[in-house]
């Protein structure tokens, strides 16, 4: 599917058991709608696996108000978002699986998760993000939802602890992990020992961050998986690493089974210990 002046693919009332697969789905979106992949109406039990889908006019994928759940895996997003500045997979919804997808070179934010409708259970692990011009993922807030938020995400979230804030942001606002610090020290062992908190109950998975920092990776990108630890009944979590070396950087993300993933942590840097 290239060359289409709308989306490469769209759906449109129905769409059950729909699987894209294999596909090259490129160039598509110039004159018309203008992203790769456009979900709406019903897609229940639906999957997007092992696809290119690049240099489109908008995103590589956009799903507006779908219902139902769908897995959207194991696919190459790249270099989309060539006339509207747009997340590379924007989500509506509750029950979505984002795995181990290659996002890169994106003007616009890697995976952005709308409010409204109400979007929870929205899962990304194992996700690598290159060259993505905002976060690696980001959970809109009720609060601010103009068309440009809706498009390309609202940026960082505060630490949100009322129920009443919760439940206005996507996946009921689930927090970034925080770091104990942002600096963490390698011992003459090799090792470091990274430390911070989450959710309880959550699975907080360590990134390594690879690109320079600057106004807008103060959280990621989330370039390399690490390792993953569980928190304890506190939201506490504690990891040993031993292949990472002074000026790296490392962020992180938490996944809870109730609520979905956040969106990354502020970055932490290694140093030698003195």
């Amino acid at each position: 599917m290239e060359g289409v002046q709308g989306s490469g693919i769209i759906t449109g009332i129905r769409a059950n058991n729909l699987l894209i697969e294999n596909n090259i789905i490129a160039n598509n979106g110039f004159a018309g709608m203008p992203d790769g992949i456009r979900l709406e109406g019903e897609i229940h039990n639906s999957a997007i696996a092992g696809n290119q889908i690049q240099n489109n006019a908008g995103s590589g994928i956009y799903a507006f108000k779908p219902e139902g759940k769908i897995a959207i895996e194991d696919n190459l997003i790249s270099d989309n978002s060539k006339r509207f500045r747009r997340a590379a997979i924007f989500l509506m919804g509750s029950d979505r699986l984002v795995r181990n997808n290659q996002i890169r070179n994106h003007p616009g934010a890697g995976i952005v998760v709308a409010a409204v409708p109400n979007s929870e259970r929205v899962f990304m692990t194992d996700n690598q993000f290159t060259n993505v011009k905002g976060l690696s993922i980001d959970l809109i807030s009720q609060q601010r939802s103009g068309v440009q938020n809706y498009h390309n995400g609202d940026g960082i979230n505060p630490i949100l602890t009322e129920h009443h804030r919760r439940r206005q942001a996507a996946n009921y606002g689930i927090n970034a992990p925080r770091f104990d610090s942002r600096e963490f020290f390698r011992f003459p062992s090799g090792a470091v020992n990274v430390s911070g908190k989450a959710e309880s109950g959550t699975r907080v998975d360590l990134y390594r961050v690879l690109e320079e920092p600057n106004e807008v990776n103060l959280a990621g990108p989330l370039n390399v998986p690490l390792a993953s630890v569980s928190t304890n009944e506190e939201g506490k979590f504690a990891i040993s690493l031993t292949n990472l070396r002074p000026g790296e950087r490392i962020s992180a993300i938490a996944t809870h089974p109730n609520y979905g993933t956040s969106e990354p942590a502020l970055n932490a840097t290694i140093f030698n210990y003195q």
